[in-house]
């Protein structure tokens, strides 16, 4: 398997399931049929800039905040669902509140996304601004979100 292959796989393991060590991600690679050695498997994640974070229900787990060059909205649907804590509506502006560290990431899809009614994305620590282009236009974008978080 060529080397982008495989990264891009442990890109996908990584924002689909919540994986806290490498042997843990050895064993799903090895599930989908990629054999790969530890030494190999470390090379890639600090190539891909893979790094640890604090989550509530698995302590520490593997986080990527580059994403798959793929269609992002399954992997959207899971970071919302997962990770967004609340949905604040003022006049134009969504505030999308997440556990800590997940704004990148989430902001990174939504823009990636290309929904109509969103110009752009701010994120912070554990807080991110979504403009839209009016209030209607924010509630829209606020209620897909909403739906999605349930």
């Amino acid at each position: 398997m060529k080397r982008e292959d495989r990264q891009t796989e442990i890109l996908k393991v990584i924002h689909s399931q919540k994986i806290n060590s490498i042997t843990a991600l050895k064993n799903v690679l090895a599930d989908r049929g990629i054999s790969v050695a530890m030494a190999t498997l470390s090379r890639d994640l600090q190539a891909l800039r893979v790094g640890k974070i604090m989550d509530p229900q698995t302590k520490l787990r593997y986080f990527a905040q580059q994403s798959v060059k793929a269609d992002p909205s399954n992997e959207l649907s899971v970071e919302i669902r997962d990770e967004v804590t609340d949905v604040i509506i003022n006049d134009f502006i969504v505030v999308v509140r997440t556990v800590p560290y997940w704004t990148d990431s989430i902001s990174d899809l939504i823009d990636r996304s290309a929904f109509p009614e969103v110009v752009s994305t701010l994120a912070g620590y554990d807080n991110m601004w979504v403009l839209t282009k009016d209030k209607h236009d924010a509630e829209v974008f606020a209620g897909r979100i909403r739906a999605l978080m349930k």
